[in-house]
């Protein structure tokens, strides 16, 4: 036993290999989180979500812009007289103007003025025995004018005390909306460390799919030496029915990693937009920037952007 240990040892140390690309070779990390951005169709939409976001704000404001109003219209009514004093034919037109504007007190002001006017085509009235100059006067003048010029203020004294109503809703729906943006900016950066994830995942089952094919081919020249001393009576059987089962394992812990990497290669390829597994890309290798990260805790920059979310919530709760 103390020479097939011996055995094992010599062919790892003779037949070891990996086959990691070249770190020039390697699409960096930087590269491929730029594929991400371009091409994840979540954080697309969620670059989508937060412009929207981020423009709700003046939309609100929008509400307190002054609004302008304008209105014309113009009728010609012909109809056969029901009585003599019927006109036969109204002519009619209006128009009017009006601004008007809301302020965050709560304070509605409009200012208005409109002119109506009617032209009435009465057919002369005549009685027997009664001139039409008196006649004339039971009609009435035509045309006629009417304009309406106003002012008008108004303001809530108990919901809107010290721009009570309308400031706290404006200000809550601000608040709301730019927590959503914070939320989906949160959520965005989660889909981008995703793909990070899914890029060293990658790298890692690669290096593990090299180092259990590199073991199972050194067990599988450990099988073809321990047969040939079997052959020449130098070792016995159970010697090689322990080699052989244990190149059964090598060759399960092979299949379980190459199965790894179809899943790592997948996954890589969703974080950027792209269908299927295929990755002819070569990447970086993890244990060198494990080594190059160091152990040294981050310090901290600033509260991360779902709890500023929550803070903006309870603001506006």
């Amino acid at each position: 036993m103390k020479a097939l240990f011996l055995a094992v040892g010599a062919c790892a140390a003779i037949l070891g290999m990996t086959t990691g690309a070249r770190a020039d070779d390697a699409l960096g990390l930087a590269a491929y989180l730029d594929q991400v951005r371009a091409g994840n169709p979540g954080l697309q939409a969620s670059a989508q979500v937060v412009r929207g976001l981020e423009l709700k704000p003046r939309e609100l404001d929008m509400v307190y812009s002054p609004f302008f109003t304008a209105n014309y219209g113009w009728s010609d009514d012909r109809k056969q007289p029901l009585s003599p004093l019927s006109p036969d034919r109204t002519v009619g037109y209006n128009w009017g103007l009006g601004l008007s504007k809301r302020f965050l007190t709560g304070t509605s002001a409009s200012v208005n003025y409109g002119i109506s006017y009617a032209r009435l085509s009465l057919a002369p009235l005549a009685i027997p025995g009664l001139p039409p100059s008196i006649m004339s006067g039971f009609l009435p003048a035509s045309p006629f004018f009417d304009a309406r010029p106003s002012v008008t203020v108004s303001q809530s004294l108990l919901r809107e005390f010290m721009s009570g109503l309308t400031d706290s809703v404006a200000q809550e729906a601000k608040l709301k909306a730019s927590a959503a943006a914070l939320a989906e900016r949160y959520r965005a950066r989660a889909a981008l460390m995703t793909g990070e994830q899914a890029y060293w995942t990658l790298s890692l089952a690669r290096s593990t799919v090299a180092s259990k094919r590199a073991s199972y081919e050194r067990t599988a020249k450990l099988v073809e030496w321990m047969q040939r001393r079997v052959a020449l009576n130098l070792a016995d059987d159970a010697d090689l029915l322990q080699v052989q089962a244990a190149l059964k394992l090598r060759e399960l812990d092979r299949t379980m990693a190459e199965q790894e990497l179809v899943n790592a290669s997948r996954a890589f390829n969703t974080a950027r937009g792209r269908a299927g597994g295929d990755v002819p890309e070569a990447v970086e290798e993890i244990n060198p920037a494990l080594e190059a990260a160091g152990t040294t805790e981050p310090a901290k920059t600033g509260d991360r952007l779902d709890v500023r979310a929550a803070a903006l919530l309870l603001r506006s709760a």
